[in-house]
């Protein structure tokens, strides 16, 4: 899902700080709400792309326990997998052992697609729990990290958009191979 980018930028880097007394009457407020807004709805496309990349999650699962699928598939989806204690790190880690007994991919495409499903995941938990800021000339997410114990400012520039795309699509594609193969 390779995103195309307007010629110019979908945001600018000459924010004002909000903090600043002027920045209301700056003629920069408006490109910067605009960038804003701009950022906020790629966010949300990403979101959007990552519960469909939990669906492909739940009929691997449901393929992998249930191969026949039929009224008993129904019943485990409706009754495990969208409950609120089944959470998408559960799947994940379920993903991950019953993998490894039905894998048919290359080790190494394998462990390359675990690694990118736990950081899409978490990057939309990052996206869904953090805060959007702008900060002299940057728009960042700000977030606390739990592994490192600290917040974390990370910039949203075009080349993290981009970057986080290859990541979704290479975990899409994977997830595609593993249900091709169950």
């Amino acid at each position: 899902m390779t995103r195309k980018f307007r010629e110019k930028p979908p945001f600018s880097f000459n924010f004002y700080n909000p903090t600043k007394p002027d920045w209301k009457r700056s003629p920069k407020r408006k490109e910067t709400m605009q960038d804003l807004e701009e950022i906020q709805s790629i966010i949300g496309e990403i979101i959007i792309q990552l519960v469909i990349l939990e669906k492909e999650l739940d009929r691997i699962l449901i393929n992998i326990l249930i191969p026949k699928g039929g009224h008993l598939g129904t019943l485990f989806y409706n009754s495990f997998l969208t409950q609120s204690w089944c959470s998408t790190i559960a799947k994940c880690k379920a993903f991950k052992v019953l993998t490894t007994q039905h894998n048919r991919l290359r080790k190494e495409d394998f462990q390359n697609l675990r690694t990118n499903l736990r950081k899409v995941f978490d990057m939309r938990n990052k996206f869904a729990h953090g805060q959007i800021i702008c900060e002299k000339d940057e728009i960042l997410l700000c977030y606390f990290d739990t592994e490192k114990n600290e917040d974390i400012q990370q910039p949203l520039t075009r080349e993290f958009f981009d970057d986080f795309d290859r990541k979704l699509d290479s975990t899409k594609e994977g997830l595609n191979e593993v249900l091709n193969h169950i």
